[in-house]
Parts: C-alpha cells; sequence; structure tokens
C-alpha cells in the first residue's frame, strides 16, 4: 500500500473548557482557554485527506477538542473510546467511531488549522495529515512516504498552551508550570510578549513591569538540562501599579540592542567633541605661550 502523510508537530497542546460540533463552518467556540493557530505547509497534492490526532486525556469525561480547518470546517475531535492517561491516535468526531474526521484540501498551499481548546487538560501531541486508509502508529512515521519532503516532518520541537492565568499578575512570575515545578532541569528560558522579544531574569521569571497593563499573548521557548526544548504559549492579564516603571526604562530594557547601539553613537559624539575641545584647548594655550613670548 503506498502511503502518503503530512505531519504538524505540536508537541503537548494543554487546552480548557468544552462545546461539541461536526464539521460545519467555523468554530463557534472561539475559546481563551488554549488555542493555537498554525499554517499547514505545503501537501503533497490535493484532495481528501483523513486528519488524525494523536491525543491523550486525563480522564473518561475530558476528552474533546475542535479542530477547525481553513476557517470553515469545524471537527469535535474525540469525545469517546480514549483511554486516559495514554498517547492515541484519534480520527473520529463527537464520539461516534464511525464518524470520521476528513477534509477536501482544494490546494495544497495556503491552508491552516485552529486547534481550540474545549474541555480541561486535554493534550495534542501530534496532527497527522493522511491521503490513504494507513493507520499511524507510534510518533506516525508507519505513514510516511518517500514523496513527502522531510520538512514537511516536525517531531523536535514542542507547543504546550496552558490555561491562562485565573486573574490579574503584576511583578515577577513565572507563567508556566513547566518551569515553576521543576527549575533545575531548566537551563534557558527566552520570553516573548505579542511577538516581541522581553528580557527573562536569572530566574527564570517574567518581569510583568516591562509590559503595559492589559492583556498579552505569551511565548516561552524553555530549553531544559537533558537537552530537549519545549515551546509553549498562554495568556496573561497584566495589572501593575501606574508608575511601576517609567515608559523610557521600559522602552530601554524592552529594546537593550538599540539602546546599547544609541548609547554607543552617543558616547562616541561625547568623545569626538571632548577630543575637539582639548585639541582647541592645547591650541589656545600654545597661542597664549606665544603671546606671552616663550
Amino acid at each position: 500500500m503506498k502511503k502518503r502523510a503530512f505531519f504538524l508537530g505540536i508537541l503537548s497542546l494543554i487546552m480548557v473548557a468544552s462545546s461539541h460540533s461536526r464539521a460545519i463552518a467555523a468554530c463557534e467556540n472561539v475559546s481563551s482557554f488554549g488555542a493555537v493557530t498554525v499554517r499547514i505547509p505545503t501537501l503533497p497534492s490535493s484532495g481528501i485527506y483523513n486528519l488524525w490526532t494523536r491525543m491523550q486525556t486525563p480522564d473518561t469525561e475530558h476528552n474533546q477538542y475542535n479542530l477547525e480547518i481553513n476557517g470553515g470546517s469545524c471537527f469535535a475531535v474525540g469525545g469517546s473510546s480514549i483511554t486516559p492517561g495514554q498517547w492515541t491516535w484519534v480520527s473520529f468526531q463527537d464520539g461516534d467511531l464511525s464518524s470520521k474526521v476528513h477534509f477536501n484540501f482544494d490546494s495544497t498551499d495556503k491552508n491552516t488549522a485552529r486547534l481550540i481548546g474545549t474541555e480541561k487538560d486535554v493534550k495534542i501531541d501530534r496532527l497527522l495529515l493522511v491521503k490513504t486508509d494507513c493507520v499511524p502508529a507510534g510518533d506516525g512515521s508507519n505513514c510516511q512516504s518517500d514523496s513527502v519532503a522531510a520538512s514537511a516532518v516536525d517531531i523536535s520541537g514542542a507547543t504546550q498552551i496552558p490555561s491562562p492565568s485565573t486573574g490579574p499578575v503584576s511583578g515577577l512570575i513565572i507563567p508556566s508550570p513547566t518551569i515553576s515545578q521543576n527549575e533545575e532541569a531548566v537551563l534557558k528560558v527566552v520570553y516573548s510578549a505579542d511577538g516581541k522579544p522581553i528580557p527573562t531574569t536569572k530566574s527564570y521569571m517574567l518581569d510583568t513591569t516591562l509590559l503595559s497593563n492589559g492583556s498579552h499573548q505569551i511565548a516561552m521557548q524553555i530549553s531544559r538540562t537533558n537537552g530537549t526544548t519545549i515551546n509553549e504559549a498562554t495568556t496573561i492579564t497584566v495589572q501593575n501599579p501606574e508608575g511601576a516603571l517609567s515608559p523610557l526604562t521600559r522602552w530601554a530594557r524592552l529594546n537593550q540592542g538599540t539602546a546599547v547601539t544609541i548609547s554607543s553613537v552617543i558616547g562616541g559624539l561625547l568623545l569626538i567633541l571632548a577630543t575637539l575641545l582639548i585639541v582647541r584647548h592645547i591650541r589656545l594655550q600654545k597661542r597664549l605661550l606665544e603671546f606671552k613670548g616663550f
């Protein structure tokens, strides 16, 4: 059997909250409890693909999430028959094992998938698009084909979307249990807020005073001592006292590279000015000595 598959690696996507729908229009439940939109790289060919999700559920009550394809088809993936605590490949919807999740891609590029958390602590590890009746096992590599470009397979990264903070935060925080629960295993953390880099403290903490008050999307790249890297994202609501950090100080800390460049330029100009003043002073002294007959 010739096998064709397409992988979209999304490791450990934690979801939260609940709703059910079949492949209709765009998902009605646009949850803020954990959602991610990803661009699907170029497919090997257009046509109908079976959509497989490798997922892990916490119990028999929370076993579903919403998968939206190209902003127009919503699948309530899972819903039953998933053993809790085990990674399981699922390709059915609304708890109906006979109702398979598949989509007809008219184009091989510019396709998107949006994964929306609808039930607490449901984890997503892989999204796999299979052109044939191949049933994935393990990491799904058994459904690969030589015709699929290596760049279409991504099993190295990880994206974990914890539930957002339950209330406003301020000062120094650790926005991820991956960091706080085992800090000794963390080697480095790189934060970004709303798509822009933000400094990390020595204790892997996020300084919320560098952000304006309000809601922010926080992304974290967590490098661990065992050589693995986990990319996580969450939403926080910042509420620091007014004047916690001046706008100029905040800008300087958030734009350290630019600030260093500006400081270097200013320092260079001051050095040139000082040199010119010294030269001018030496010349004046020389003229004064000449005037006095020395």
